[in-house]
């Protein structure tokens, strides 16, 4: 059996490289429009601001992800009607925001191989739902 033995400092080092990834990530995802500020859903869904607030509680219909001093959104949720994203957002139940984004972004074979954006467009919604409840018990 081989055993890895880390220091501290180098344990630190790896997770604070991991978080810069991840924050580069996020970063170039707002870049390409992958998330948008909130202005954008309040203009499609003619929202205030407070009332996006409160749609972002627990339970409630959307999520954000908090960058830059600032809640982005997945632009993804555009495609969909507010009630019909509600629904998905409390499919998705607790899962961190960031699971629910890469459920957003990924092709699912219960879906037809398509992301749940399309598949709503095609009428899917059930089906979105049942792979949304999935997602979260695999996460």
């Amino acid at each position: 059996m081989i055993t890895h033995h880390l220091t501290a400092g180098a344990v630190r080092s790896a997770l604070e490289d991991a978080r810069a990834r991840g924050e580069a990530c996020l970063s170039e995802w707002i870049r390409n429009g992958v998330l948008v500020p909130g202005r954008e859903i309040e203009a499609m869904w003619r929202m205030t601001g407070d009332e996006l607030a409160a749609a972002c509680g627990p339970g409630g219909e959307l999520f954000s992800l908090w960058i830059a001093q600032q809640h982005w959104y997945p632009s993804e949720i555009l495609r969909f009607s507010r009630d019909a994203f509600a629904e998905v957002n409390r499919a998705l139940g607790d899962c961190d925001p960031t699971h629910k984004l890469l459920f957003l972004l990924t092709t699912h074979g219960a879906l037809r191989g398509l992301r749940p954006a399309r598949a709503y467009v095609q009428g899917l919604l059930p089906d979105i739902l049942r792979a949304a409840e999935v997602w979260t018990s695999d996460h």
